[in-house]
């Protein structure tokens, strides 16, 4: 048989388990929120050395300096790919 002293308990039993609950699931979100921003600060070191085109670009070795250079030409003023 259910007496007040028992509803009491239960309710009170329920109560802890949903704060424990919610205690977990902001953990769990600050965790992902974490980890987006690693990835996200990861990339930006990545792409921090390209031009922000994700095109690949053909690249043709000088005769003169013996450098990969874009097709489009190089920027010294001896050289024979010099655009």
């Amino acid at each position: 048989m259910l007496s007040l002293h028992k509803l009491i308990v239960l309710s009170i039993l329920l109560w802890l388990i949903w704060i424990v609950f919610r205690v977990f699931e902001r953990r769990k979100a600050q965790a992902t929120v974490r980890a987006q921003q690693n990835q996200h600060s990861d990339q930006a070191h990545k792409n921090a050395g390209s031009s922000g085109s994700d095109s690949d670009m053909d690249m043709v070795e000088c005769t003169q300096c013996k450098a990969f250079v874009p097709e489009s030409g190089c920027d010294r003023e001896n050289c024979p790919v010099r655009g």
